[in-house]
């Protein structure tokens, strides 16, 4: 029995765009550090979440992708 049987494609890395994950709005009642005001702290969370989208591009575009070893060891001489 295949507990997959439904999803098709890659498992992994493909699949987590459809679960629509986002940082929670700011409220009123929101936590923000001292010595930021909220604009600062929204726009550092943007950046972040933008960094994180990058790296989870970058790292989808690696999927499936190995790099053979061997003439780099044959060049440094093992």
């Amino acid at each position: 029995m295949d507990l997959w049987a439904p999803v098709t494609g890659p498992r992994r890395l493909r699949r987590l765009p459809k679960k629509k994950i986002v940082t929670g709005k700011l409220t009123d009642r929101s936590y923000v550090p001292a010595g930021l005001t909220r604009a600062q702290y929204e726009k550092i969370r943007e950046e972040a979440d933008k960094k994180k989208a990058a790296n989870y591009q970058k790292n989808v575009a690696k999927a499936g992708v190995f790099i053979d070893y061997t003439d780099f060891y044959l060049k440094r001489g093992n």
